[in-house]
């Protein structure tokens, strides 16, 4: 089995993840806020939004030190659908905004199977 069939598969199970303890797969929209490679580049254009399945939880109290992960941060388990979160994109879930605060993908062998984020209301 190939990365990308595994990669879909794992989209697969948050969507259905997302429909056993929701109201079905939760669609977030990342932002993606282009970047210049160099200061003398020319402006990339305008933020770019992807729609992603993604599951939403509540971070473990143990790991909150109020510093790094706040109280009111998400941890987001979010599909690889050839596009990655960095800090600076935002994450729409409903009606709330939040920013990417961190992303660490699943990559096992170089393919990215999915991302988990952190991330803050903006």
């Amino acid at each position: 089995m190939s990365g990308a069939e595994i990669a879909a598969e794992v989209a697969a199970a948050l969507a259905e993840a997302g429909a056993e303890v929701g109201n079905g797969p939760l669609v977030a929209t990342l932002t993606k806020t282009p970047r210049k490679t160099n200061p003398g580049d020319p402006d990339p254009g305008p933020p770019v939004p992807y729609q992603l399945t993604v599951v939403v939880t509540e971070y473990d109290l143990r790991h909150v030190d109020g510093t790094q992960i706040q109280a009111q941060d998400r941890r987001v388990l979010m599909e690889a659908a050839g596009v990655a979160p960095l800090p600076g994109d935002t994450l729409t879930v409903g009606a709330q905004v939040y920013n990417v605060i961190r992303a660490m993908p699943l990559d096992p062998g170089g393919v990215a199977l999915m991302y988990e984020v952190q991330a803050r209301r903006a």
